[in-house]
């Protein structure tokens, strides 16, 4: 799903722009673009996924015949909670965890109601697969990471990620998917890709369906295939929104039952779309309730995710909407089963 890089954009609470200060003076320097580079579907290249369509951070294009040396050049500014992004200095490692996000044709199945790119309407074409096959050539990345629009219903998208598993049979492939998909298609997908997340907007089947007009037991008899196979690392990822708010502790349960090997929570822009401060205080209520629903499931599941070894991951902005933050996980004693970073 697209939008995922808007979310991760807010979660990290970026802050872009020469003119700017810096939101995290404390985070470390780090030349972000030796170690992750995003390609958006038009081709443009960014440091990494969070500053994702920012004119201000564009290192180039795939189709320059001089991008190597625009990102070996490249000085531009930023911080987010993981670091302050500088220019290459004498002696910089590229890094051992080097990855490339690549987002491919906007060709899409759903019709979420926060797409960011609007993926529902488009109607355009893709053809940057040479450059993309060129482009890892010459990185060399330990892995990348594909999403779209959604990859699995892209025929020439899945074609080219077959040639690129049969040419680079040692790089770590990522899939950011929605999922719905046929069962069937579970075996391949395993073989294709070391890490699966699948997005969720909703786990209660009318839910699923307003937001992105899919139905959710598709995808979760998807994902249950994929878990089966046992060669992938399987994330649900739940991207809360005033709609499914509340339904955090549903997905929870849920999850664990199905026995992923990570659980994500993730704000698809609740603070975006709602205004907390109304007479009634409706917002303020529901996330309150929601939120402590979340917090007693947490709670009541740390045994069971201990035993199964399955991690929580609740980013920031996710926390910040469930009231589940450091200082709840100290109190509760979950910080070995709950993380507020991925």
């Amino acid at each position: 799903m697209t939008s995922i890089m808007a979310a991760l954009r807010r979660a990290a609470g970026i802050a872009i722009g020469a003119a700017r200060p810096l939101a995290y003076p404390n985070a470390p320097e780090r030349p972000c673009h030796l170690h992750r580079l995003a390609v958006s579907h038009t081709g443009d290249v960014f440091p990494c996924c969070l500053v994702y369509s920012s004119a201000y951070h564009r290192i180039g294009n795939i189709s320059d015949v001089d991008l190597a040396q625009k990102i070996e050049k490249y000085d531009r500014r930023c911080s987010c909670s993981g670091a302050k992004l500088r220019a290459k200095r004498p002696g910089d490692p590229v890094g051992d965890d080097r990855f490339l996000n690549l987002e491919l044709s906007l060709q899409c199945q759903a019709e979420c109601a926060m797409c960011c790119v609007d993926a529902p309407g488009w109607s355009g074409t893709y053809d940057l697969y040479p450059q993309l096959t060129a482009l890892i050539r010459e990185q060399d990345p330990e892995g990348i990471v594909m999403q779209g629009g959604e990859v699995l219903v892209q025929k020439r998208s899945m074609d080219w990620i077959r040639s690129v598993r049969e040419e680079f049979p040692q790089k770590k492939l990522h899939l950011v998917t929605n999922g719905c998909a046929p069962a069937s298609l579970a075996p391949e997908v395993a073989r294709l890709f070391q890490r699966v997340v699948i997005s969720f907007v909703g786990i209660q089947p009318e839910t699923y369906r307003a937001v992105m007009g899919l139905d959710v037991t598709r995808t979760l008899s998807f994902v249950q295939a994929l878990i089966a196979e046992q060669t992938t690392e399987v994330a649900m990822k739940f991207l809360a929104t005033p709609l499914n708010l509340h339904e955090a502790a549903l997905f929870l349960r849920t999850a664990l039952e199905m026995r992923p090997a990570l659980i994500l929570f993730s704000d698809s822009g609740f603070h975006q779309y709602v205004r907390l401060k109304t007479r009634d205080g409706f917002w303020e209520k529901i996330a309150s309730r929601a939120g402590t629903a979340f917090q007693q499931q947490l709670f009541a599941s740390s045994a069971a995710l201990r035993a199964a070894g399955i991690r929580v991951h609740v980013e920031p902005s996710a926390g910040k909407v469930l009231g589940v933050d450091r200082a709840f996980l100290h109190e509760k004693a979950l910080t070995d089963v709950v993380a507020t970073s991925w």
